[in-house]
C-alpha cells in the first residue's frame, strides 16, 4: 500500500512546478537547521478568494484587524498556481502562528534566497506566510493569459 502524501505535498501537487520545486527546496533547507514548514494553502478558486476578502469586512468578526487578505478572487497569484501560505511548526509539531518566532524571519530569508517573493517583506500589507513565484508575471499579465485559455495558458509563461 502506498503512502499519503503530506498535506503539503497534496498543496504542492496543485501549483505550478516551478514554485513546488522552490517550496521544496526551502522547506529540506530549513529541517536541516531544525525549523519545521507546512504548506497551508495553495492553488485556490477565485470563489475561496472572495470567501477569505469577506473576512472581516462582510463576514464577522467586522473590522480591518481580522482581514485575511486585501485580494479578491482573480487578483490573487494563489489564483493562478503561483503562490503558497506556510506555517512554521513548533517544538510539539503545532502551528505557530507567533510571526514574532524567529524561524518565520529565517524562512522568508531562505524563500528569498531560491527566488520566491516573500509576502513578510512587502511594505503595505505584510503577508509573513505568503511565498510566490510569477517569472515576471503580473496579476494583470496572469488575468489575461487566464482568460484565454485558464491555468494552463498561464503555466507555460513560467519557467
Amino acid at each position: 500500500m502506498a503512502a499519503t502524501p503530506s498535506v503539503s505535498e497534496q498543496r504542492l501537487a496543485k501549483v505550478h512546478p516551478a514554485l513546488a520545486t522552490r517550496v521544496r527546496t526551502m522547506m529540506e533547507t530549513l529541517s536541516q537547521s531544525g525549523i519545521e514548514i507546512i504548506v497551508t494553502q495553495g492553488l485556490r478558486t477565485w470563489a475561496e478568494q472572495d470567501a477569505l476578502y469577506a473576512k472581516g469586512r462582510t463576514i464577522p468578526p467586522i473590522g480591518k484587524r481580522y482581514f485575511v487578505t486585501q485580494s479578491r478572487g482573480g487578483e490573487s497569484f494563489h489564483n493562478f498556481g503561483l503562490a503558497v501560505d506556510i506555517v512554521v511548526l513548533d517544538a510539539l509539531r503545532k502551528a505557530d502562528w507567533d510571526i514574532a518566532h524567529p524561524a518565520w524571519a529565517t524562512a522568508g530569508e531562505v524563500g528569498q534566497s531560491l527566488g520566491l517573493v516573500w509576502g513578510g517583506a512587502w511594505k503595505r500589507f505584510k503577508d509573513i506566510p505568503h511565498f510566490e513565484y510569477t517569472a515576471g508575471l503580473s496579476l494583470k499579465d496572469c488575468q489575461s493569459l487566464y482568460a484565454g485559455g485558464g491555468i494552463p495558458a498561464v503555466w507555460t509563461r513560467v519557467l
